[in-house]
C-alpha cells in the first residue's frame, strides 16, 4: 500500500487521516479476518457501523482467535441490540483468548478513579466516576433517595438539580441519613395530625440545615 493512501483517501472522503486510516484498517481486518462478518455485510445482512466495532474490537486477536469471534458473533450482527452485540462480542473474545481478556479487566480496574475539573465561572465543577458497576449503582440509587427525600420535605427543583445537591449530603453521611430518615417518617406519619406536624418542623430543620464541611 503506498505510504500516503490514507491522506489521500480521506481527502476524498472528506474525513481526517486519522479517521481514514481507522476506516481502512477495519475494512482489511473484516476482508481477512473476520471473513463470516465481511459476507454478511456484502450480503446485507450488517450494517457496516456494527461490522466495523466488531473490527475494532478484534484487532488486536491472533487469525485464529478473530476466527472463533467471526464464528460466533456473524449470524447475530443485526439481529440484536448495540448493547447486547458488544456483550456477545466481548464473551467471544474472553473465549477467544482469555489471556487479553484478564488483561484488559486488569487494565480497566487501573484506569478507575474520580476526576474533578476546575470550576468554571459559574462556580460550577464537574466529577468523573470510573468505579466498579456495584459501587456506582448504590452511589446513584443513594443520590436518588436523596433527591426524593429533598422533594418529600418541599424542594421544588428538578429532578437534576436536586440529584446535584444531594452531592453536598453525601459528602456529611450522619446528615444524609437523618435527611432520609425524616423524608420516611414524614410521609408514614400524614394521617395522624400531631404527628404530622411534629414531622413537618422537623423536616423543615433538617430542610434548612447545610450539610457540615469536613476539612
Amino acid at each position: 500500500m503506498a505510504e500516503f493512501a490514507v491522506v489521500e483517501l480521506g481527502a476524498v472522503l472528506g474525513m481526517s487521516s486519522v479517521a481514514a486510516s481507522y476506516l481502512l484498517g477495519e475494512a482489511l481486518a473484516l476482508r481477512h479476518r473476520l471473513p463470516r462478518v465481511w459476507a454478511a455485510v456484502l450480503g446485507g445482512d450488517a450494517v457496516v457501523w456494527r461490522a466495523r466495532k466488531i473490527a475494532h474490537a478484534c484487532l488486536g486477536l491472533s487469525l485464529e482467535a478473530a476466527e472463533i469471534v467471526d464464528r460466533r458473533v456473524a449470524g447475530r450482527i443485526n439481529t440484536i441490540t448495540p448493547g447486547a452485540l458488544k456483550k456477545l462480542v466481548a464473551a467471544a473474545i474472553a473465549q477467544a483468548d482469555p489471556a487479553r481478556a484478564q488483561a484488559d479487566a486488569e487494565a480497566a480496574a487501573k484506569a478507575r478513579g474520580v476526576y474533578v475539573s476546575q470550576s468554571d465561572e459559574a462556580g460550577t465543577k464537574r466529577i468523573w466516576v470510573r468505579a466498579a458497576a456495584g459501587a456506582v449503582i448504590r452511589f446513584d440509587a443513594t443520590i436518588d433517595d436523596l433527591a426524593r427525600a429533598l422533594k418529600a420535605l418541599g424542594d421544588t427543583d428538578s429532578l437534576n438539580q436536586r440529584r446535584a445537591k444531594a452531592i453536598d449530603w453525601i459528602a456529611d453521611p450522619a446528615a444524609a441519613h437523618q435527611l432520609i430518615e425524616v423524608a420516611r417518617h414524614l410521609a408514614t406519619t400524614q394521617a395522624t395530625p400531631d404527628k404530622a406536624d411534629a414531622s413537618d418542623t422537623a423536616a423543615r430543620r433538617v430542610a434548612r440545615a447545610r450539610p457540615v464541611r469536613r476539612r
